[in-house]
């Protein structure tokens, strides 16, 4: 999902990458025409497609499983029950295969808690970097109205290169606070600190108006 922070008031779309879909129908349309544009074939790290196919992923709650020893490739075959349709696999590196559900994916809400879970604990984070900075939208030079901080280098990219450079075990369940955030257990403390600390590392922000922030976000279909 992706949030705009203004003041404690979220809103909230459903991402997939680096794309923004408004429902998880468009969604959905979006995944089958490029599945039904790419037809049968495999999709290795150097194609252009890879990264969306593994961020689709991403959102499986089983994503641990699916991946197994890590991914070589995604390959796209006709299902056998019907030649009209397609199924998405995930080719392993020890060469074993695991289909899943790409429908699933883009609907499914477990895994948007975890980009919730992610946006929320770098919340103080964004809160100092707002408080300690001028209210001054760094693009049309605005000093009035509603500012947000944004991420120079989109959020959605900064959290999909941790999650293919960790190591550690993706959470799969969250926790619920009082106000209604998602947050990580007590037992992913771990994945956390570590996500904070690349977050920090990487992120470079921005004061935006409101206007400006929304022209900047990723694409929304």
């Amino acid at each position: 999902m992706h949030l705009l922070f203004k003041y404690n008031i979220y809103i909230i779309y459903m991402e997939i990458g680096e794309i923004t879909f408004k429902s998880k129908a468009k969604a959905e349309t979006y995944t089958r025409d490029l599945i039904n544009k790419l037809k049968i074939c495999e999709i290795d790290k150097e194609n252009e497609n890879y990264n969306f196919f593994h961020d689709l992923l991403l959102r499986h709650n089983e994503y641990n499983n699916k991946v197994g020893k890590g991914i070589k490739s995604f390959m796209i075959k006709q299902n056998k029950l019907n030649n009209k349709a397609y199924e998405i696999f995930v080719k392993r590196i020890d060469n074993t295969e695991c289909v899943f559900s790409w429908r699933y994916c883009c609907g499914v809400i477990l895994n948007n808690n975890l980009i919730r879970a992610l946006r929320y604990s770098i919340l103080k984070q964004i809160l100092r970097f707002k408080n300690n900075n001028d209210k001054i939208c760094q693009l049309c030079n605005k000093e009035e109205g509603n500012f947000h901080v944004d991420h120079i280098k989109p959020f959605t990219i900064i959290k999909d290169e941790y999650i293919k450079q960790n190591k550690l075990i993706i959470p799969v369940t969250f926790r619920t606070s009082k106000d209604n955030n998602i947050k990580f257990k007590k037992e992913d403390k771990e994945f956390k600190k570590a996500w904070l600390r690349y977050h920090k590392k990487e992120a470079q922000l921005q004061i935006l108006c409101d206007k400006c922030n929304l022209k900047k976000s990723n694409k929304i279909n």
